[in-house]
C-alpha cells in the first residue's frame, strides 16, 4: 500500500537563476507539517511508501521536464504536474483565486465568473488525475488537499473505485447563501467531485455544518451528524484542526542562531513594546481593519509613542490579481500615512517588510514580540497564531474571532476585525499584562497545542481515512436467498411479519385515497395471520385509513409512526401516555406558505405528526422546494422534541418519541425468534437498524441506496412472491430429518 498526496504545489519549488533551475522549499504549514511528519504517516497507515503529486512552482519548458521529472522523483518522492503559463493564469489565478477564494470566504463581491477559467479549473484537475492514476493501486490511499483540487475525487473514483479517498479543505467552507451565488453549473460539480471522497476534513465544526447544510440544499440526500448519504455511497464528513510542528517553534529559542538574532533585535528595538502583524497578503487577512486601529491606538494611547514599535510583514501573494494589487497598494499607503502623522525624527511607529521570512528570521521576531496582532476577516485556521503562542508563551495574542484558530485558542485576546476601537482598546490591555500574567493566561493554549500538534492531525485524519470501508450495500434476494429465508422461516417456533404500508405493500398513487390493498394482499395478509404468523401492518397513515384499508381486523395495526396500536379483536389503544406535539403550530405556518406555493401539494395532520405531500406536483419544482423547505424545518424545530425527515413524495414531521423500532424491541422481549420486517422509506431504517439487533430478516423495497436492512427487492410485487412463497411453504409436509448413528444415540439419551 502507498500513500498519495496531492496538492496544488509540491513541497519544494522550482526558481529561474539565469539558465539554471534551483529547488526551494515551499512555503507554509502544510507542507512543513507533512514533511515533519512522513515517518508517522508511513507507520500509521501501514504504507510502503509515499509520493507527492503537485505544480513545482513555475512552468518548466518541454525540453527540460523530463529531467526535472526524474531529479524531483529521486531525491523528494515528488511527482510534478507540468501546467503551462496559461494554465496557471486561468486556473490559478483565474478560478481558483479570483471565483473559489472570494466565495469561500465570504467576499462575494470580489468573485469573478468566468466559464473559461472554470473550463480550465477542470482540465486542471484531470492533468493532476491522469498523474495519480499512473501510480496508484487499487490499496492505496489517496489524500487531496484544498479548493485547487475539488474536482479530483471525482476523476479518481472513476477509474479507481477501490482506491480510498482522502480530502482536507485548508480554507473555510462558507454558509449556503454565500455558496449558492456560484452559477449553477459550477456550485453542482465543485460538490459533486468533492463527494467522491469517502472521507471529507474541515478545520472547525462551523465549516463541516456549512457544507453539510449546502450539499443538503443543492441535492436530495440522507445524512446524520457527519455522514452523508447519496447515491448508495456514505462521505464521511469530519473535524481536524490543523496545528504546527510545536516543538520545532517551542524550542527554537535555545538555538545559537536564533538566541544571537534575537539579542540584536532587541537592541534595535530600544526596549520598545513590540507589537507584531505577520500575514500573507490578501484581503481576507484584514490588514487595512489592523491598520486602521493601530492608528485609533495611537490618536487613543498618547503614552505609547516612543514605547512601541509595530513591525508589519506583508508576504508577496498571487500577484497579478487585481484585488491583490489594490490591496497592496492601500496597505502602503495606510502606512505612509500613519508613520507620516505619527513619527517623530528618532521614532517612526511602524516598520514594514514585504517579503518572505524564512523560519531563521520569522522565529526571533515571535519571541521579540510582546503581542501579536491578528485581524482576519475570514481564515480557515491561521498558523501563525499558533506558531507565535509556541515560541513565545508570555506574549500576547490578540486574534480575531473570524479565524478557525479562534476556536482552538479560547484564552487569547478574542476581537471583532471589524470593531476598531475596541481593537485599539485591547491592544492597550494586553500591553498593560505582565509577563507572568501572559504565561498563566497562555497555559492552557500551550499545553493544547503541545497535545495537538500536527503529527496528531495528521495521524487523525489517515486513521479516520484508513477506517472507512465501501458501503455495505443490502443484497438482492434471489433463489439461492429466499431458499435461506425459507429455512429460517421454516424452523422458528414463533414468527412475525411486520410490514410497512405505502410504497411496500401497495405502489405509490397521486391520490392517496386510491392506493387500497388489493384482494390479493388482503387474503395473503388473513392467511398467514390463520397460519399463526404474528402479522401487523407498521404505517406512517392514520387509524381512520388503517381501519379502511383493513376491515376485518385479523392482524395488528399501528398506526403515525406506532403512536397507536390496534391488536386483533382490540380496539386502538395510545401507545405513549403523552406526547408533546405543539411542535404542529409553527410547523403549519411554514408547510401551508409552501402549498400555496407548489402545485398540487397537500398537507396531511396527523395526532402527533404532519405530512407534506408532493406526489403530484411537478417533479424539478417540488424537489428544490422540499430540499429549501428540510432546511428550514430542521433549523426551527432544532430545540423541540419534532424530528424531520425527508420521505417519498414528501417530509414529514414527527415527534421523535415515534419509532418503528420501539415495536420491533416488543416483539424480540416476546420471543419471536423470526421476523420479516419490510418497508421502502428512511423512517423504516429506525426498524430496521432493531430487527439487525435480534437476528431478523430486514428487507428494503425499492431502490437500494444506502439503507440498514440487508436484503432488498425491487417492488411490492416482488415482496408479495416472497410471502406467497412463505405461506405456501408451511402447507407442505416438512422433509424428514434423518439423525447419524451418534445424534440417534445422543438423542436416546438425551445428551
Amino acid at each position: 500500500m502507498k500513500l498519495i498526496i496531492a496538492s496544488n504545489r509540491l513541497p519544494v519549488y522550482a526558481v529561474k537563476e539565469g539558465d539554471s533551475l534551483i529547488f526551494k522549499q515551499s512555503p507554509g504549514g502544510l507542507v512543513q507539517g507533512l514533511s515533519a511528519s512522513i515517518g508517522t504517516i508511513l507507520e500509521i497507515t501501514e504504507s510502503k511508501d509515499y509520493f507527492w503529486i503537485g505544480w513545482p512552482g513555475e512552468t518548466i519548458e518541454e525540453v527540460n521536464q523530463e529531467r526535472v521529472y526524474e531529479y524531483l522523483l529521486k531525491t523528494l518522492n515528488a511527482i510534478p504536474v507540468f501546467l503551462s503559463k496559461e494554465e496557471m493564469e486561468k486556473f490559478y489565478l483565474g478560478f481558483c483565486n479570483s471565483t473559489l477564494w472570494p466565495i469561500f470566504h465570504s467576499f462575494p463581491s470580489f468573485a469573478k465568473f468566468k466559464r473559461d477559467e472554470f473550463e480550465r479549473y477542470i482540465e486542471v484537475n484531470k492533468k493532476f488525475a491522469e498523474t495519480a492514476l499512473k501510480i496508484l493501486d487499487d490499496d492505496d490511499l489517496l489524500w487531496i488537499h484544498d479548493y485547487h483540487l475539488m474536482l479530483l475525487p471525482s476523476f479518481i473514483k472513476k477509474e479507481k473505485p477501490n482506491v480510498l479517498v482522502g480530502f482536507f479543505l485548508h480554507i473555510p467552507f462558507p454558509p449556503y447563501e454565500i455558496f449558492k451565488l456560484m452559477p449553477k453549473n459550477m456550485r453542482e460539480t465543485i460538490l459533486e467531485g468533492v463527494l467522491n471522497a469517502d472521507l471529507i476534513g474541515f478545520h472547525t465544526y462551523q465549516y463541516q455544518q456549512n457544507f453539510i447544510k449546502t450539499v443538503r440544499s443543492i441535492f436530495s440526500i440522507e445524512h446524520d451528524i457527519k455522514n452523508i448519504y447519496i447515491d448508495g455511497r456514505r462521505i464521511r464528513t469530519d473535524v481536524f484542526p490543523i496545528s504546527i510542528d510545536f516543538d520545532k517553534y517551542n524550542k527554537a529559542e535555545e538555538l545559537p542562531e536564533i538566541k544571537k538574532r534575537v539579542a540584536e533585535l532587541k537592541n534595535l528595538s530600544h526596549n520598545s513594546k513590540v507589537v507584531l502583524s505577520i500575514d500573507r497578503l490578501d484581503y481576507s487577512k484584514g490588514i487595512v481593519n489592523r491598520l486602521f486601529a493601530v492608528e485609533r491606538f495611537l490618536e487613543k494611547y498618547p503614552e505609547f509613542h516612543k514605547n512601541v514599535l509595530f513591525i508589519v510583514v506583508v508576504v508577496p501573494s498571487r500577484i497579478g490579481v487585481e484585488k491583490y494589487n489594490e490591496t497592496k497598494e492601500y496597505i502602503d499607503s495606510l502606512i505612509g500615512k500613519i508613520n507620516g502623522r505619527f513619527s517623530t525624527i528618532d521614532w517612526s511607529p511602524i516598520q514594514y517588510l514585504f517579503k518572505n521570512l524564512p523560519f531563521e528570521e520569522l522565529v526571533p521576531l515571535y519571541i521579540l514580540g510582546d503581542a501579536l496582532l491578528v485581524t482576519s476577516l475570514a481564515d480557515g485556521m491561521n498558523l501563525v497564531s499558533k506558531e507565535y503562542i509556541a515560541a513565545n508563551p508570555k506574549g500576547a495574542l490578540i486574534l480575531s474571532e473570524l479565524t478557525g484558530a479562534a476556536e482552538d485558542l479560547r484564552r487569547a485576546f478574542i476581537i471583532n476585525p471589524n470593531d476598531i476601537e475596541g481593537i485599539a482598546d485591547t491592544l492597550k490591555e494586553a500591553l498593560s499584562l505582565s509577563k507572568d500574567e501572559l504565561f498563566e493566561r497562555n497555559k492552557i493554549m500551550v499545553e493544547y497545542l503541545k497535545k495537538n500538534d500536527i503529527k496528531k492531525w495528521t495521524t487523525s485524519f489517515l486513521e479516520e481515512l484508513s477506517q472507512c470501508t465501501p458501503t455495505k450495500k443490502p443484497i438482492y434476494l434471489d433463489e439461492k436467498n429466499i431458499e435461506e429465508l425459507k429455512n429460517q422461516f421454516l424452523h422458528a417456533k414463533r414468527k412475525a411479519i411486520i410490514l410497512d404500508y405505502d410504497g411496500t405493500l401497495v405502489g405509490f398513487d397521486v391520490d392517496r385515497s386510491k392506493t387500497l390493498p388489493s384482494k390479493e394482499v388482503l387474503d395473503l395478509l388473513d392467511g398467514a395471520s390463520r397460519k399463526g404468523i404474528f402479522v401487523a401492518i407498521s404505517s406512517g397513515r392514520t387509524k381512520t385509513d388503517l381501519d379502511k384499508f383493513f376491515p376485518k381486523g385479523n392482524f395488528t395495526l399501528i398506526a403515525e409512526r406506532g403512536a397507536f396500536i390496534k391488536e386483533k379483536d382490540k380496539d386502538w389503544e395510545k401507545t405513549f401516555e403523552w406526547v408533546d406535539a405543539s411542535f404542529k403550530k409553527d410547523v403549519l405556518k411554514i408547510l401551508t406558505l409552501y402549498k400555496d406555493r407548489i402545485p398540487n401539494s397537500s398537507i396531511e395532520e396527523k395526532e402527533f405528526s404532519i405530512v407534506f405531500h408532493v406526489r403530484a406536483s411537478p417533479t424539478d419544482t417540488a424537489e428544490l422546494a422540499l430540499r429549501e423547505m428540510l432546511d428550514i424545518l430542521i433549523q426551527l424545530t432544532a430545540q423541540t422534541n419534532a424530528y424531520v425527515t425527508k420521505i417519498n413524495k414528501g417530509i414529514e414531521i414527527k415527534a421523535q418519541e415515534l419509532n418503528k423500532g420501539i415495536f420491533v424491541s416488543r416483539i424480540a422481549k416476546e420471543g419471536y425468534d423470526f421476523a420479516i420486517i419490510a418497508g421502502d422509506d428512511y423512517v423504516d431504517e429506525e426498524a430496521f437498524k432493531v430487527g439487525n439487533k435480534y437476528g431478523y430478516f430486514t428487507l428494503k423495497v425499492g431502490s437500494a441506496v444506502y439503507t440498514k436492512a440487508k436484503y432488498f427487492v425491487n417492488s411490492p410485487e416482488e415482496l408479495l412472491k416472497i410471502l406467497k412463497l412463505l405461506s405456501k411453504s408451511l402447507e407442505e409436509k416438512p422433509k424428514e430429518h434423518k439423525l447419524s448413528f451418534i445424534d440417534y444415540i445422543k438423542s436416546l439419551f438425551k445428551i
